[in-house]
């Protein structure tokens, strides 16, 4: 089944007609989540189109349909993990053949696979395998960064953009000095130099190629992947056994 899926992403994800689809499906969330805003369809546009070109780069579909694809065994490849869960189950079935109140069946349910060890650091190592795989990913952070460094490169030299950016920051400046009799001319001249840092040559392209380069650059730092992994798969063991949510977020950023 593992495979199935990795293939059923790989068919699905490289098929241009479904690339492009997913463009125009993005596009259209993006702009809407922006409604009213002057330039929601740019930005609509330039997201749609960064998503296709992720799709579109040379072995992202496929590392990410291998990884997403040996979820499924890995789950439940976990020591004690199916037992646990086949017994529970079968608990609940007899419960419920004997009558037991429904809810009743399922809340003893949820606790029972709470309080199973086996499905605790079962659960816990399977998020912590998934985030390795993903994170560790190489080729789907260097595509990503590519694509973000072009989604800042669209988006910073259109000049609807550069204008909507111009009027955004006039009206934060002015705003923010309040009743200077002065406010609004000082808005518009850091407005119109915000917008001609834009517009200036190499300017938004060279910053595209840093900031797309930070995500790949990040998750290649030595550990860092499997630190992350550890960390956020403990959390989840956590959680599961019922712990509390803010102690848990407490303890996961303090062993970060």
């Amino acid at each position: 089944l593992g495979e199935q899926v990795s293939e059923l992403i790989l068919t699905l994800g490289t098929n241009t007609e479904v690339q492009d689809y997913a463009a125009v499906a993005v596009s259209d969330l993006v702009a809407g989540l922006l409604a009213g805003n002057p330039v929601a369809s740019i930005v609509g546009d330039a997201v749609g189109a960064a998503v296709a070109g992720l799709l579109a780069s040379e072995g992202v579909v496929a590392s990410v349909g291998s990884v997403i694809g040996g979820l499924l065994p890995d789950l439940f490849a976990q020591p004690g993990l199916v037992p646990a869960i086949s017994d529970a189950l079968g608990n609940a079935v007899s419960a419920l053949v004997a009558g037991q109140d429904t809810a009743t069946v399922i809340a003893d349910l949820i606790q029972t696979l709470q309080a199973s060890v086996a499905v605790q650091t079962g659960l816990g190592a399977f998020t912590a395998d998934a985030l390795n795989g993903l994170l560790g990913d190489a080729t789907l952070w260097d595509a990503l960064g590519e694509q973000v460094s072009v989604l800042i490169l669209t988006l910073g030299t259109n000049t609807e953009v550069q204008d909507y950016a111009a009027e955004t920051v006039s009206a934060l400046v002015a705003g923010l000095l309040g009743g200077i009799p002065v406010a609004s001319i000082v808005g518009d001249a850091v407005g119109a130099a915000v917008a001609g840092l834009l517009a200036s040559q190499g300017v938004v392209a060279s910053v595209a190629a840093v900031i797309g380069g930070l995500l790949p650059d990040l998750f290649a730092q030595p550990g860092l992947v499997a630190a992350v992994a550890d960390a956020v798969g403990a959390a989840t063991s956590a959680l599961v056994a019922g712990q509390d949510t803010a102690t848990v977020i407490a303890d996961l950023i303090q062993t970060l």
